[in-house]
């Protein structure tokens, strides 16, 4: 098919039963079409405006065929909100969707995913989430708090403040 990409950063995905490949234009984003049974993540890439060219192939050797591919355009944010990204993995593995979230008080970030994320099919473990905000506190002191079931690591203007990710 061809598709206008608005000439913003996308991330394609591919999942399939047997292999697959996803090619905009000349440039093979996804090329797994000698793998099996997973779902494949491109880079975010700029494809250029006006019409591309995608074509999806896929291979399948035996058993009922299933074949999906999708695209995600990268988020941008207003200040003062989190863009909020869900990765079917840990450690920030598979892209699987973003958000922008807004809290009462712009700098509080708030998740209750005891009944599943819902980004990601409801998924109650195996996953991950990143939030990244830019806010300004002024002469206000910074608070930082770590609380969950889970692994977490919070930086601030890239100095890790909250490490609790290794052994959890």
């Amino acid at each position: 098919g061809a598709f206008d990409f608005d000439d913003q950063p996308v991330q394609l995905a591919a999942a399939s039963s047997g292999g697959a490949r996803v090619t905009v234009g000349e440039t093979p984003l996804i090329n797994q079409l000698s793998a099996c049974c997973t779902t494949w993540y491109s880079p975010f890439s700029t494809l250029g405006p006006g019409l591309q060219t995608v074509v999806a192939e896929w291979a399948q050797t035996e058993g009922p065929a299933r074949f999906m591919v999708k695209w995600d355009h990268e988020v941008q944010c207003a200040a003062g909100s989190w863009l909020v990204q869900y990765f079917a993995k840990p450690n920030a593995q598979s892209h699987m969707a973003s958000e922008c979230r807004s809290w009462s008080a712009p700098w509080n970030l708030a998740f209750d995913f005891k009944r599943g994320v819902p980004a990601l099919g409801d998924k109650v473990s195996g996953y991950s989430v990143r939030a990244v905000g830019d806010f300004s506190l002024g002469d206000r002191p910074l608070f930082v708090e770590g609380n969950g079931d889970a692994r977490q690591r919070v930086s601030v203007n890239g100095v890790v403040v909250v490490d609790k990710w290794k052994g959890a």
